[in-house]
């Protein structure tokens, strides 16, 4: 098997223009090389490409090969990575195919086309002209009727429509390698690392002949080392072989946090008697996974064990990392993964309203230990399940997709969507007899691919979920999106993110929440291009997230810190947003730790950015810079957490001192607490020697308040010192609302000392 890469520079087409493009690539891109565009996401550059959308682009490229070197081969194929999205493509002035998809490759045979002289045309448009030009209303729900729904309706990273925390650009381009194979009698088509049992493990090859002949194919096996060897007998077409091979030894693949994520290097050669036909290299892990859903005093657990062993997630959620994906680099996807470790992640959310990630971010995750949740692209949005085209296109997808990833070790849960059961469940309270379009996708297309295709594999229907068919919010079984609470009375607190509102979420398992800050200043003024600052800019206003505009944000920070706040000047209110938000964002993920295993993980919304942006989640932005967030989750992440549970806030006037262990071996220090003014003055203090276990949480103690005149000038304070680092947590009494506190007037004392 020999490749040739037709990577590289091709001729774009199309709108009046001929400009040179880069494949892999995107046609903004190279209408940016060429001096046609700015760089799309400075100012408001996005409001000029929207001219571009629904435009037909035409890829060019010619290309020689010598006949000997073609007459060598039995089969020919071209192979494209990915193509965003609907395209013809021609070779020699022969149309050889048709896509639709842009998340899967395609190859075509142009075995009997090609030449010594070849010419590859690809006719391309964004994919528009797959959806009707109006959507009909039964596809439409409450939450997105003034939004451009025809992305329902094509195979393609639904958040380029237009997110919440991104701006809409219709991608469009050969976004994925291109390369022709060539083969001589046999290839091997898909490598499965079927089952593993004790020292056995057995391994899949789907083998396709290529000659009308039964040919004896010799297939070599190196798996650390070790080498096994099989003689079988290939039939004209495609043959499934499955072979059952002893291991040298058993290593099992472990999130990093718990032990070793451990890889096994297998080596495939597949021979004739006159050549190697192919070769593969595959690395993969062992591990069993469960999902544990038992009954666990206050509704169904959501547990998951790797190997057995319990494993609390810690973690955020994963968005492509640019609204132009083409242009994701190595660089970048090893940058974030580093910076998810070093927040002390052990799982990343792959959400599913973007793409399947490339093959080296998978490979990352595998080798560092990181475990992916894994949706499906489907999502916010009744899915036109009732179009056979539509099935037939989502049927190929589910199952090329599942064969490309399922030896991946990282991946630890398959799951149908982001949020449409929530969305159905929500409208389906004022519509009784609503049709739920893309159910069948869900529970009957995915299931039924992944019984066949990865059955070892858990598979989730929807994020969130309730299995019983309650509300996917309920906090008594399944995953949670904790953006609300079912039947609370909202009066009671301003905002979602208040620590009224996190002290009544009993989810077992929290797979999205968040809070909204302004980026930092840093970020801002880099893409709008200005020295200062002015919330009333309009490149600023056009990056912020669609949510919440700049006076919600300030509303929010005026509920808690007063209306001194709008005296503030601008940079100062994007600190003290940040800062806020960082301290929500920590208060909450200790407070889910502390419930540790009835709630079982939490994942922040979110953790990286599309796109760079005026307001934000993340605790990584656009341009690879850490915010504030960043250092608030590592510390919440941390082996040794210290959580005070302000009690007080709900009912009562109590308090609770908790120490969460999230490493796998036991803690003994000494834990020092007590309440005390702003001033350092101490109503009390204790000490009390702590030894907690690997993997748990305890309750300290439970202590009322003592009478405090003026509580909100009072705090409560926990601390100790644990191998040269210093733990700890504060929690003032008055409550979250700072705009009572009376703080002392700061004094600095300068003193000027002469000498050396």
């Amino acid at each position: 098997m020999k490749k040739i890469s037709l990577n590289g520079i091709w001729q774009l087409m199309g709108d009046n223009l001929k400009i040179f493009a880069k494949v892999p690539g995107e046609i903004h891109l190279d209408l940016k090389r060429a001096g046609i565009i700015e760089e799309p996401f400075l100012k408001r550059n996005l409001e000029k490409l929207k001219n571009f959308e629904g435009k037909e682009w035409f890829y060019l490229k010619e290309f020689k090969i010598t006949k000997n070197f073609i007459n060598k081969y039995k089969r020919i194929e071209i192979y494209f990575g990915g193509i965003d999205t609907r395209s013809e493509i021609f070779i020699n002035d022969k149309k050889i195919g048709n896509t639709d998809n842009a998340f899967i490759p395609y190859r075509f045979d142009i075995t009997d086309i090609i030449s010594e002289k070849n010419k590859i045309f690809v006719k391309i448009d964004d994919g528009l002209s797959l959806a009707p030009e109006k959507v009909p209303l039964k596809y439409i729900d409450i939450y997105h009727k003034n939004e451009d729904m025809r992305r329902l309706f094509i195979r393609k990273p639904q958040f380029v429509f237009g997110w919440d925390w991104t701006e809409r650009i219709l991608t469009c381009g050969l976004w994925r390698d291109v390369y022709i194979n060539f083969y001589k009698k046999l290839v091997i088509r898909n490598i499965w690392i079927k089952n593993w049992e004790k020292k056995k493990v057995e391994i899949e090859l789907d083998v396709e002949n290529f000659t009308e002949d039964y040919i004896m194919a010799e297939f070599n096996f190196e798996i650390e080392k070790k080498k096994i060897k099989f003689f079988e007998y290939i039939n004209p077409g495609r043959n499934l072989k499955k072979f059952k091979i002893n291991l040298p030894f058993v290593k099992l693949w472990y999130p990093y946090n718990l032990e070793t994520p451990f890889l096994y290097n297998l080596k495939v050669y597949l021979k004739t008697k006159d050549s190697i036909e192919d070769r593969k290299n595959v690395r993969f892990g062992l591990r069993k996974i469960e999902v544990v859903q038992k009954d666990d005093g206050d509704g169904k657990s959501f547990i998951f064990e790797i190997n057995g062993k319990k494993v609390y997630c810690k973690g955020a959620n994963w968005v492509p990392p640019d609204t132009i994906f083409a242009r994701v680099s190595k660089n970048k996807y090893k940058k974030l993964i580093d910076y998810a470790i070093e927040q002390n992640f052990n799982m990343l959310r792959i959400w599913g309203g973007g793409i399947y990630e490339d093959e080296y971010f998978y490979n990352l995750c595998d080798e560092i230990g990181l475990m992916l949740w894994q949706d499906f692209m489907f999502a916010c949005g009744y899915y036109p399940d009732d179009k056979n085209e539509f099935i037939k296109n989502v049927e190929k997808e589910i199952e090329i997709i599942i064969k490309e990833l399922r030896n991946h070790p990282s991946i630890i849960l398959w799951c149908g969507n982001n949020e449409n059961y929530t969305i159905y469940y929500n409208e389906k309270r004022e519509k009784p007899d609503l049709i739920f379009y893309g159910k069948k996708i869900f529970e009957e297309i995915i299931p039924e691919k992944i019984k066949k295709l990865d059955p070892e594999r858990f598979y989730w229907p929807s994020s969130d979920y309730s299995p019983s068919g309650d509300d996917p919010k309920s906090m008594k079984e399944g995953d949670r999106h904790s953006w609300y609470i079912p039947d609370i009375d909202t009066e009671k607190y301003k905002e979602r993110g208040d620590r009224f509102f996190f002290l009544q979420d009993t989810a077992k398992f929290v797979s999205e929440f968040g809070r909204l800050a302004f980026s930092t200043s840093y970020t801002i003024k880099r893409f709008i291009k200005k020295k200062k600052i002015n919330f009333e800019d309009k490149d600023f206003i056009f990056h912020l997230n669609t949510f919440e505009k700049v006076e919600n944000i300030i509303e929010k920070l005026i509920d808690f810190f007063g209306d001194k706040i709008r005296n503030l000047s601008e940079e100062d209110i994007i600190k003290i947003s940040q800062m806020f938000r960082g301290q929500t964002i920590e208060f909450a993920l200790k407070y889910y730790a502390s419930r540790k295993y009835k709630t079982a993980g939490s994942l922040f919304w979110m953790y990286n950015d599309s796109w760079p942006t005026s307001s934000s989640w993340s605790s990584i932005d656009y341009y690879l810079n850490k915010t504030p967030l960043f250092w608030f989750i590592k510390r919440a992440f941390n082996d040794l957490i210290i959580f005070i549970k302000p009690d007080y806030v709900i009912s009562g006037n109590k308090y609770s001192i908790y120490v969460i262990n999230h490493a796998y071996y036991s803690f003994s220090f000494n834990l020092t607490f007590g309440i005390m003014d702003f001033y350092g003055n101490k109503v009390y203090e204790n000490k009390e020697k702590i030894k907690i276990n690997s993997d748990t949480s305890i309750l300290v103690c439970g202590k009322e308040l003592p009478h405090l005149d003026k509580k909100e000038n009072y705090i409560i304070y926990a601390y100790t010192q644990f191998k040269d680092k210093f733990y700890y947590d504060i929690q003032p009494i008055g409550g979250f609302n700072f705009k009572n506190i009376v703080l002392p007037e700061g004094k600095i004392d300068i003193k000027e000392k002469k000498g050396n």
